[in-house]
């Protein structure tokens, strides 16, 4: 029996719709992808030199480039989320 890949269709992640559908303007995906993500905000901004910005202003900041870096995310790519996250410079700011 074939797997759905090797029969010529492709099998798209959960989170992988998510971000199509978040991308497309639907608020409730990206609400979900944000919360999902919240993590990686606070990690950032804990462990990176933010120049004196006060800890919520630097969340705050980080909050604004989660959300570009969702709807820009090439969810096709297959780099997942968060390592392309940790890769890109200037998300968070």
């Amino acid at each position: 029996m074939l797997s759905t890949e090797q029969e010529g269709g492709s099998r798209q992640t959960p989170e992988a719709t998510l971000f199509q559908q978040a991308q497309a303007g639907d608020a409730e995906s990206l609400n979900t992808l944000m919360e999902r993500h919240e993590r990686l905000v606070h990690y950032a901004v804990y462990h990176q030199q933010l120049y004196g910005m006060p800890y919520e202003e630097a969340v705050q900041a980080g909050r604004q480039g989660l959300w570009r870096a969702i709807l820009g995310y090439d969810y096709q790519s297959g780099i997942r989320f968060a390592r392309r996250l940790t890769k890109s410079s200037g998300w968070l700011l």
